[in-house]
């Protein structure tokens, strides 16, 4: 039985997954963008009724024979989701079109290095070996640091690192590392597409706050927990698949929010999720316990805690 009658206030991370054409989550390292409520402005959702037949038909004298009134059915949800940050990551994932990114390049390494103990710099005086792409690129050496960048491009024989050099060498061998391909902003969908799209999962975690207090659920709460915190601060939405499209969007005096509309459907694959954690104790595999029946388009459950990490950009979805 629902006890504390908790108020729901707030959101406080939210979690969108890709699909693939059967519902069921994608598995790829760019199937998920999980991030903290900074990131999101607001998420609404209203039904769509399908309205059932209305049948009063009038006597020969204009009077009302009979009155009947079939029950309306819900057709599907209307969703609007509007979105605080701009990641071209996130767009990309929720209403496609493409990312677009600097191209990264490999590693190279180089044997004349030098280095001076308390230094941050790095030379190269015979194979003149830095190029200004170099900035941001990790490098190793005998006398360098773990956790060592360069930081600033001198010339083609010199760069300066973040840390300092832990002892003085010359004639060292240098490992410059990869630099990954960047990204740098996004290309809207084109028009005109024959192909749709195959929808996202929607998670959102919302405050419970005690009924006539400022205070989170905690003990008592009828939602799931674990054996040390046993009641819940959270409330989880699921919209397990909802396709949704760019809303209009503009440049003005005031902050710009990236705004999307469509609608949710059942998906009757979603199953536990991403991560394997829309379960009774909403953690993944057997210590969430039961899977949760997911076969309605939204479920809400409570949730002891935030997802992590919550970041911007995408994440892995290996389940």
């Amino acid at each position: 039985m629902a006890t504390n009658g908790p108020a729901r206030i707030q959101a406080c991370a939210i979690r969108l997954t890709r699909l693939n054409p059967d519902g069921s989550p994608t598995v790829s390292s760019v199937s998920m963008i999980q991030d903290e409520g900074r990131a999101i402005a607001k998420c609404t959702w209203k039904p769509n009724m399908f309205q059932g037949v209305d049948i009063t038909p009038a006597s020969a004298c204009g009077v009302p024979i009979i009155s009947y009134k079939d029950c309306d059915r819900y057709k599907r949800w209307e969703i609007m989701l509007s979105m605080g940050d701009w990641d071209p990551e996130q767009m990309e994932l929720v209403a496609g079109g493409a990312v677009l990114t600097s191209p990264g390049s490999a590693g190279r390494g180089f044997n004349d290095g030098a280095v001076t103990q308390g230094e941050f710099f790095l030379t190269s005086p015979a194979a003149a070996s830095f190029v200004p792409a170099d900035v941001g690129r990790p490098v190793a050496g005998a006398n360098i640091p773990g956790g060592a960048t360069i930081v600033q491009y001198i010339s083609a024989t010199q760069v300066r690192m973040n840390l300092t050099a832990t002892a003085s060498g010359s004639g060292e061998s240098i490992t410059l590392g990869a630099i990954p391909a960047q990204t740098t902003g996004y290309q809207y969908p084109h028009l005109l597409l024959t192909a749709c799209e195959n929808g996202i999962g929607i998670e959102l975690w919302s405050r419970q706050i005690v009924r006539g207090t400022g205070y989170p659920g905690t003990a008592g709460y009828p939602s799931a927990g674990t054996p040390t915190t046993p009641g819940s601060p959270y409330v989880r939405t699921g919209i397990f698949r909802a396709f949704l499209y760019h809303d209009a969007g503009g440049a003005e005096n005031k902050e710009s929010t990236t705004d999307y509309s469509g609608w949710a459907l059942e998906n009757p694959n979603w199953s536990t999720g991403p991560v394997d954690d829309w379960r009774t104790g909403m953690m993944p595999g057997s210590a969430g316990g039961v899977p949760l029946d997911t076969s309605a388009w939204c479920n809400m459950n409570g949730d002891f805690q935030l997802p992590a990490p919550l970041q911007p950009g995408y994440q892995s979805v290996t389940f």
